[in-house]
């Protein structure tokens, strides 16, 4: 479903430059769970980025089923991430100005659905994530937890092929991380979408089927199987 060929990635140039990604190769079956960690500044998160169509490689390419994302015009790659992708960071990104079902709403409505169904849509998802009763709070009468689950709510309400989360525990206590964890998990088995999860957090690592390990932008360790 999700494939990377030979894909680097360098910041900077000269005696500046710093080598995020060094020819990653990495397959994504559908419906797969997998959890890519390793020590600070090994790539993680550009990996993620790369993959999700964010940045572009230097060198190689990723495939979504057919596409070839960096092939894509910014107009076509940006339709790909909204229908086909949905996105969890550690930060929330919600807009504070808006409820959490505004905020579920926002990408659907940007999707082409109509307000109508949005509407219903959002709901349906606040219940899923036990959120229905606060759906006209905004972000800043809601709990870490809370506006995290309102996040994924929203990366999932459009029924994404595949959803990358990014640290989404890294500003929660144990509890309630142990809680987010579960949700992705139940998210996944009931959707059956791709997840790709980037931890530092190795027991939350150990929960997915799959670990991907990097060290120094390369992939060193892949749950089994060996780099592509």
């Amino acid at each position: 479903m999700l494939k990377a060929e030979q894909v680097s990635k360098t910041y900077g140039k000269g005696n500046e430059a710093a080598r995020a990604l060094r020819e990653i190769g990495l397959v994504l079956d559908k419906g797969e769970m997998a959890a890519v960690t390793g020590p600070s500044g090994c790539g993680k998160t550009t990996l993620l980025h790369v993959l999700a169509g964010l940045e572009p490689p230097d060198n190689g390419r990723v495939w979504l089923g057919d596409k070839a994302l960096h092939d894509l015009n910014e107009k076509d790659l940006a339709q790909v991430r909204l229908h086909r992708m949905g996105f969890v960071f550690q930060s929330y990104h919600l807009v504070p100005v808006l409820s959490a079902e505004e905020n579920i709403q926002l990408p659907l409505l940007a999707a082409g659905m109509n307000r109508k169904e949005a509407a219903v849509r959002s709901l349906e998802m606040l219940e899923l994530v036990g959120l229905k009763e606060r759906r006209q709070a905004f972000p800043s009468q809601l709990s870490g937890g809370q506006n995290q689950r309102v996040a994924i709510a929203r990366a999932v309400a459009g029924r994404p092929e595949i959803l990358f989360a990014d640290e989404p525990t890294g500003a929660l206590d144990s509890e309630t991380a142990e809680q987010i964890m579960g949700l992705l998990e139940m998210l996944n088995r009931q959707y059956g979408m791709t997840l790709l999860l980037v931890t530092h957090d190795e027991k939350h690592a150990l929960r997915m089927p799959r670990q991907i390990r990097m060290y120094n932008g390369r992939i060193v360790e892949d749950g089994g199987r060996k780099p592509c």
